[in-house]
C-alpha cells in the first residue's frame, strides 16, 4: 500500500473521507502566537463523532482495504477503535475490537455503540494485540500509538511474513 504523501493523494482522501471528519475548525491562537513570535493557528479536532482525528485516517483506510467476509479485527486503546467502528457501521462491515480492561471505559462504550463487538483482556494493550491472534497488518503513526488491523489467524499467515506499517 503506497503510503507516500502528494497533493493528489491528499486529494484523493478529501474526495472519499466522510465530511463529518473534514473541515476541523481552526482558530489563531494569540497569546502562544505572541509568546512564540509566530502565527500559530490551533486545530480542534474533537467536533466529530468520535472526537479525534484517527476518523480520517480510518475512514480513508477502510475505503482503500476489500473486507474480509467475517470483518475486520483490530486492537485499540480507544481513538482508532471508535475510528474503525464509525467506518465499519457505515459500510455495513463487523467489526471486533481487542482492548485492555484498563482503556477508558467512556472509549469502550462508544465503540459498542458505533456496532463494534469488544474483547476485553486483562492486563495492559499488548496484551489485548496478543490476544486477537489475527494479526497481519500493523500501523503506528497515528498519535504514536500502534494499532493493529487483522484479516486472517496467524496460522494462515505465509512463512516469512513480516509487518507492513501503513503509514510512516
Amino acid at each position: 500500500m503506497d503510503a507516500s504523501i502528494s497533493v493528489d493523494r491528499i486529494k484523493q482522501a478529501a474526495a472519499v473521507i466522510d465530511p463529518i471528519f473534514l473541515h476541523s475548525p481552526q482558530y489563531d491562537c494569540e497569546p502562544l502566537s505572541r509568546r512564540l513570535g509566530v502565527s500559530t493557528v490551533l486545530k480542534v479536532e474533537t467536533a466529530n463523532p468520535i472526537r479525534s482525528f484517527k476518523g480520517r485516517g480510518t475512514d480513508f483506510l477502510l475505503h482503500q482495504l476489500v473486507a474480509p467476509d467475517r470483518g475486520f479485527v483490530c486492537a485499540s486503546a480507544g481513538n482508532f477503535g471508535q475510528g474503525m467502528a464509525y467506518g465499519c457501521r457505515k459500510r455495513r462491515i463487523p467489526l471486533t475490537v481487542f482492548a485492555s480492561d484498563k482503556a477508558s471505559p467512556l472509549k469502550i462504550e462508544r465503540m459498542r455503540e458505533l456496532g463494534a463487538q469488544i474483547e476485553l483482556e486483562v492486563g495492559d494493550f499488548e496484551k489485548a494485540k496478543e490476544a486477537g491472534d489475527y494479526v497481519l497488518i500493523t500501523e503506528s503513526a497515528l498519535a504514536g500509538q500502534e494499532t493493529v488491523l487483522a484479516f486472517k489467524p496467524r496460522a494462515e499467515w505465509p512463512k516469512g511474513f513480516r509487518f507492513l506499517k501503513l503509514f510512516s
